[in-house]
């Protein structure tokens, strides 16, 4: 935790000296996750913290890069320590009716230390296309990512439709996940699930509250929202969370989350909860 502060610290300055001379924007985002296992054969609990970066020489188009470093501490066996890493690019085009198209494409890396694991070096695609009328009340997407671990490759398509409604106030997104397994995890070649995200503008600008939940299942998702790999061979029955994002000053933002999500094993008949815990500082310039 000490190497990710330093870090950002770093990172805040260096953008400030360099912002003080150019029009581009240039944000930086660290957090620090505790996870804990609940009724799990295999893990105890999860320690993650993560740093990401943003750079955007335009309003048309920007580069983020994150790294996600990670700790699970398991009842039976060593430790896991684990590193992903997160290229992005994403470009607006924008037409001459105020509509616009956004594209974005990632390429997000799994590695780690555990010798069991299916995913240590895969290298993960994922790329989307969205729609903006002009009106900015709703949005539609698209998304495609694929995940080639060694014991099947996972090919992911998500649909995504967002709408403002009561005067903008709360903000509506419901995204679809449909997964097709090329071999069979947990005896399941394809899983479906959908998510529904309501965002309330507390305080327009301010403040904002977030809930959250997922039904149905999900193996080997890649979760846009978050830019995570769920990477573990078990079944992701459903999850609820809720969060607060609070600006200070149009210059710096706090954030905090808690998460509870519930997965199964038919292998080892292994069912358990996860309860996570996130708080993260961000800034721009």
């Amino acid at each position: 935790m000490k190497s990710i502060l330093v870090l950002f610290l770093v990172l805040m300055w260096v953008a400030d000296l360099f912002a003080q001379e150019s029009d581009y924007s240039f944000s930086v985002y660290t957090d620090l996750t505790y996870g804990r296992y609940v009724d799990s054969k295999q893990r105890s609990s999860i320690i993650s913290e993560s740093i990401a970066l943003a750079y955007r020489p335009s309003l048309s188009g920007g580069l983020g890069l994150v790294f996600h470093r990670s700790n699970v501490s398991q009842k039976k066996r060593p430790n896991i320590t684990g590193l992903n890493t997160n290229l992005s690019y994403d470009h607006f085009f924008i037409n001459g009716t105020g509509n616009y198209i956004r594209g974005k494409g990632v390429l997000h890396r799994i590695s780690n230390d555990d010798p069991n694991s299916n995913s240590n070096g895969a290298i993960i695609p994922h790329l989307s296309l969205s729609y903006h009328p002009e009106d900015l009340l709703s949005v539609f997407e698209i998304g495609f990512a694929r995940s080639p671990y060694l014991d099947t490759t996972a090919q992911q398509i998500s649909l995504m439709g967002a709408l403002a409604l009561f005067d903008d106030e709360i903000w509506s997104q419901t995204r679809v996940y449909v997964i097709d397994l090329s071999n069979p995890v947990q005896r399941k070649r394809q899983t479906l699930a959908f998510e529904e995200r309501l965002y309330y503008y507390v305080i327009p600008d301010e403040l904002t509250l977030s809930l959250y939940a997922l039904f149905g299942e999900r193996i080997y998702a890649y979760d846009i929202d978050l830019g995570t790999a769920y990477n573990l061979p078990d079944t992701q029955k459903g999850s609820f969370g809720l969060s607060l994002h609070y600006t200070l000053e149009d210059v710096m933002s706090i954030f905090t989350d808690f998460t509870q999500e519930q997965y199964f094993n038919v292998d080892i008949g292994d069912a358990y909860l996860v309860r996570y815990i996130t708080f993260g500082v961000s800034t721009q310039f």
